[in-house]
C-alpha cells in the first residue's frame, strides 16, 4: 500500500484527488496517510475537513510544522498541489527529507525560468514526477494515436475507438497518414459562470506567481511537446495580456496596468520551431468565462486532428481515407494520473521531466514577451 503525504487540501484535494484515490482502480494500492496545508485544519473547506476527520488522516500545518515532524511512514510517496508559485519549495524540502523519495508535482511544476535547472537537480538526486496535464487522460488518445503511448500502458484500456473508413486500418495507421504539421491552433477557456472575477483560486490574478499563462498553457503545450511537435523555441509575433471584467456579456477588453498585474486572459501568436519544421501558431487562454471552450486543433498536409478537452475527452483524425475517433471512457480523469504515478513509482515509467522543464520555459517566454510589449 502507497502512504500518501499530499500537499495542499483545497479545491483539487475534495473534488478530484480524493473521488480518484477511492476508486476501485486504487483504493487497493493507495491511501492518503496525512494532509500539510498552510491554514489551520479548522480553516480548510468543510469538506476536506470532513475527508480528514473521517477517515482518521494525519495533519500538519506546514507553517508550524517541521521536517521532523511529518510522519513518512512505509513505502511513502508525495502529492504537491498547493498554489503554482511554491511547488518547487515543496519539492525541495520534500526531496530533502529522504533518498529516492517519490514526488508528483501538479503542473506548472515551476513558475519561473530561473527554477528550471534546480527541477532538473532535484530530478538527478530524487525522484520527481511532473504530472503535467497531458499525463492525466484528457491527451491520452493523441498520445497513443502518435505512438508517444504503447500499447501495454494500463491506461490504455480506457480508450475508446470508433473507426470510420479503412477498416483494415489502426489509429496509429491514421496518425501517420497525415503528413508534416502546418499549423496549430487552440483555446483553454475556463468558464466559472462570470467573468473577470477572482472568486476562483484568487492567487491566479497574481501575475508574479499565477496568471493565466502559466496555469492553462500547458495543456496545449504539453500535448504537442508529448507527440514530438512541440518547441519551446518560438518567435513570438504577438502576446496580449489583459482582462474582461465586466460580467458575463465579458464587456470592454482591458490590458494589464502594471507589469507584475495576473492576466485573466491571453493570445498568442508566433512561429514554432518544432522538431517538424516552422508551424505557425495560435493560442488564446482564459479563465473567469462565462462558458467553456477547451480545444487543440493540428492542421496537416492530408488531415486535420481535433482534441476536445471537455469529457469524454474524444480525439479524433480526418484524413482522406477516412475518420477516427477515440473516447476517454473514464470520467474522472485524476485516476490515470495516479495510474501513471503507481507506474513511475514502480519503477515503470518516467518522470517527464523534460516535458515539464519544456512547458514552463514555453509559458514563460510568452508571458515575458508580453509584458515587454505592454510594458517596454
Amino acid at each position: 500500500m502507497i502512504n500518501l503525504i499530499v500537499v495542499g487540501g483545497g479545491e483539487g484535494f475534495y473534488k478530484n484527488l480524493d473521488p480518484a484515490i477511492q476508486s476501485p482502480e486504487l483504493k487497493s494500492v493507495m491511501r492518503i496517510a496525512t494532509v500539510i496545508d498552510i491554514l489551520p485544519l479548522d480553516q480548510l473547506h468543510e469538506e476536506t475537513q470532513k475527508i480528514i476527520r473521517n477517515r482518521g488522516i494525519r495533519y500538519a500545518n506546514s507553517r508550524t510544522s517541521r521536517d521532523e515532524d511529518v510522519q513518512l511512514g512505509d513505502n511513502p510517496a508525495v502529492i504537491i498541489m498547493t498554489p503554482n508559485d511554491s511547488h518547487m519549495d515543496y519539492a525541495r524540502r520534500f526531496s530533502s527529507m529522504k533518498k529516492d523519495l517519490p514526488i508528483d508535482v501538479e503542473k506548472p511544476v515551476a513558475t519561473r525560468l530561473s527554477d528550471v535547472e534546480d527541477l532538473l537537480t532535484i530530478a538527478k538526486q530524487g525522484r520527481i514526477y511532473a504530472a503535467e496535464p497531458t499525463v492525466d487522460g484528457k491527451c491520452l488518445g493523441l498520445l497513443w494515436a502518435a505512438g508517444a503511448v504503447p500499447d501495454d500502458d494500463p491506461r490504455i484500456r480506457y480508450l475508446e475507438t470508433d473507426l470510420v473508413g479503412a477498416g483494415h486500418w489502426t489509429v496509429q495507421d491514421y496518425f501517420r497518414s497525415l503528413g508534416r504539421l502546418r499549423y496549430v491552433c487552440g483555446a483553454m477557456l475556463e468558464g466559472t459562470g462570470k467573468a473577470g472575477t477572482a472568486d476562483h483560486r484568487p492567487w491566479l490574478l497574481e501575475g508574479k506567481h499565477g496568471g493565466m499563462i502559466r496555469d492553462l498553457a500547458s495543456h496545449l503545450f504539453g500535448a504537442l511537446y508529448d507527440i514530438g511537435m512541440g518547441s519551446s523555441d518560438i518567435r513570438w509575433e504577438e502576446v496580449e495580456l489583459g482582462r474582461y471584467d465586466h460580467g458575463m456579456d465579458l464587456g470592454k477588453w482591458r490590458p494589464l496596468r502594471q507589469w507584475d498585474e495576473g492576466e485573466t486572459h491571453a493570445k498568442m501568436r508566433g512561429v514554432m520551431f518544432s522538431p517538424c519544421g516552422e508551424i505557425q501558431c495560435s493560442f488564446e487562454v482564459g479563465k473567469y468565462w462565462p462558458s467553456h471552450c477547451r480545444f487543440l486543433n493540428l492542421t496537416f498536409e492530408h488531415g486535420l486532428i481535433t482534441l476536445s478537452y471537455e469529457r469524454p475527452f474524444e480525439l479524433t483524425i480526418e484524413t482522406n481515407h477516412g475518420t477516427v475517433s477515440v473516447k476517454n471512457k473514464m470520467e474522472q480523469y485524476q485516476i490515470l494520473t495516479l495510474i501513471d504515478f503507481k507506474e513511475f513509482i514502480d519503477g515503470k515509467a518516467s518522470g517527464h521531466i523534460g516535458r515539464a522543464a519544456a512547458i514552463v520555459r514555453f509559458n514563460e517566454m510568452a508571458r515575458q514577451f508580453g509584458v515587454r510589449q505592454q510594458f517596454p
